[in-house]
């Protein structure tokens, strides 16, 4: 007898949940919906990739790279799909990868830095937030965040700290300049195979589960998509409700913080 993928995803998802369940708190699974939101970063150079992004059937949200090729037309796209649109702002890293013409850096003057902010988000047509792309060097830094918050208040958006460094201090100085906020729970994708992915994904509804919300950062590389079209159609089985970021950050202010990282 053949068996379906969905079948077997379904299969690997539960034995991840139950495992992780049993070695923490007991809970009911039928209990009200646990809520999760799903970021794709590093939208805008691939077109394919990212239109497949944007068919998914749940509510994603989408972060787009300003400066790259594809920028407007991934954020028509979403905002046309009725999908939430964020500008996934570059910032320096302690890896020393490349900077692009609008990374935020140190050495920015206040004005030369809230320019950048200002050229960024023009890029990312109908964004209502920011999350950091890369930014372990920057994000430790309390005056530059301290400007970037202050100036995410005055536009009426929100910011989710990717939390690519574990001395982060965004969202602290986020919930300080009360600038609605949030953090990544868990990186889909750091290892690109159909395992390590549904295991991620495990350990995203465990936090769901038992802390009421999770927040998951993808990438739009063909085998999480791949993941995420044949998993989204399986949440509301397994009482997981997939609602949008910003819905999220309510719940997420209230919810320990995290201490994942990955390299950049």
């Amino acid at each position: 007898m053949l068996i379906s993928r969905s079948a077997v995803l379904r299969a690997m998802l539960w034995l991840g949940l139950l495992v992780s369940l049993s070695t923490g708190s007991t809970i009911a699974l039928s209990n009200p919906p646990a809520y999760l939101a799903i970021i794709i970063d590093d939208l805008g150079h691939n077109l394919s990739n990212g239109q497949r992004a944007v068919r998914l059937s749940s509510p994603i949200t989408y972060a787009v790279l300003p400066d790259s090729i594809h920028a407007e037309t991934i954020s028509h796209l979403a905002h046309a799909s009725n999908k939430e649109v964020m500008v996934h702002l570059p910032m320096t890293n302690h890896s020393n990868f490349p900077d692009s013409p609008n990374t935020l850096n140190e050495q920015q003057a206040e004005h030369e830095f809230l320019d950048t902010v200002a050229r960024a988000i023009q890029q990312v047509p109908y964004a209502i937030g920011i999350n950091n792309h890369m930014g372990s060097r920057l994000t430790e830094q309390r005056t530059q965040m301290t400007w970037l918050m202050q100036d995410l208040k005055k536009r009426d958006m929100f910011f989710i700290d990717s939390r690519t460094t574990p001395a982060t201090v965004a969202e602290q100085i986020a919930i300080e300049t009360n600038l609605k906020a949030a953090h990544r729970d868990v990186f889909l994708d750091n290892t690109r195979s159909y395992e390590a992915i549904s295991a991620a994904f495990a350990a995203a509804v465990h936090i769901a589960k038992t802390q009421g919300s999770a927040l998951v950062i993808a990438h739009p590389y063909p085998i999480t998509l791949q993941f995420l079209e044949e998993t989204l159609p399986l949440m509301k089985d397994m009482g997981i409700e997939i609602i949008r970021t910003s819905e999220l950050v309510s719940f997420q202010l209230s919810q320990p913080t995290s201490t994942q990282t990955v390299a950049e």
